[in-house]
């Protein structure tokens, strides 16, 4: 007679860090209502110049306030299922609350790849040329700014990225964030102002199958993400 094999639980992994949540300021907002969107007040984007003294002709020094972006919100999910009889009801809520612990970072930085497509793209011939760009764009902003990229530019881009602790940054200052979501940028890097992420509560919702005696464990959460200034795509000739 062969002896059974025994049951373990896999030990529980921590989310892989320097994706996009790691670059952002995450907002963990009292209640869901931001589904339909966010509007970001611009706070270290503004009007400014040079003034010299030019007798009568002097120039204004006025500026109107900068527009509130909108960035639209989505509901992220996962969910696990036992059955009923003899399984831990209470254990398939645990884990369709650790699975959405993992796998919400991916899940949002594919949300938020469509919109930074969206960015009229530059092309240039090599990567370092791209990070010129960026640097030189970003830079005259005047405080830090984030660079998206896919992982798959992680072996492309060792050579600009300065590491502290698990954060990663650019020769010039600027945060990296690698999303493991990101595959849909490809080769084009696109950076843009301080990220914010603002997301509810985790909410549980269930469902029981008296059919089949399937218990349905899923724990939500709603997400928008938006960002300050104008995102800049930066291609590379040749690539899709």
């Amino acid at each position: 007679m062969a002896i059974p094999p025994v049951s373990y639980t896999a030990v529980q992994a921590n989310p892989l860090g320097g994706g996009l949540y790691d670059a952002a300021s995450v907002v963990d907002a009292a209640d869901g209502r931001h589904l339909s969107g966010i509007m970001l007040e611009p706070v270290n984007d503004g009007i400014s110049g040079l003034w010299e003294y030019a007798g009568e002709d002097n120039p204004d020094k006025v500026g109107e306030r900068l527009d509130w972006p909108s960035f639209p919100g989505t509901v992220v999910w996962a969910a696990d299922s036992v059955k009923t009889v003899g399984a831990s009801i209470e254990g398939a809520r645990e884990r369709a609350e650790h699975i959405l612990r993992l796998r919400e970072p991916v899940e949002v930085e594919q949300f938020v790849a469509g919109q930074l497509l969206e960015a009229e793209a530059s092309a240039v011939a090599s990567v370092k040329e791209q990070m010129a760009h960026l640097e030189l764009e970003l830079g005259e902003r005047g405080y830090p700014g984030v660079i998206h990229a896919s992982r798959e530019l992680l072996p492309a881009l060792k050579d600009f990225i300065v590491r502290q602790g698990q954060a990663m940054f650019t020769p010039g200052g600027h945060r990296w964030a690698f999303g493991g979501g990101y595959e849909a940028l490809g080769t084009t890097l696109v950076g843009t102002g301080a990220v914010t992420v603002v997301r509810s509560p985790i909410a549980q919702a269930e469902a029981i199958d008296t059919r089949l005696n399937d218990f349905h464990a899923i724990a939500e959460r709603v997400v928008a993400v938006g960002w300050e200034g104008e995102a800049l795509a930066v291609s590379l000739t040749g690539s899709e």
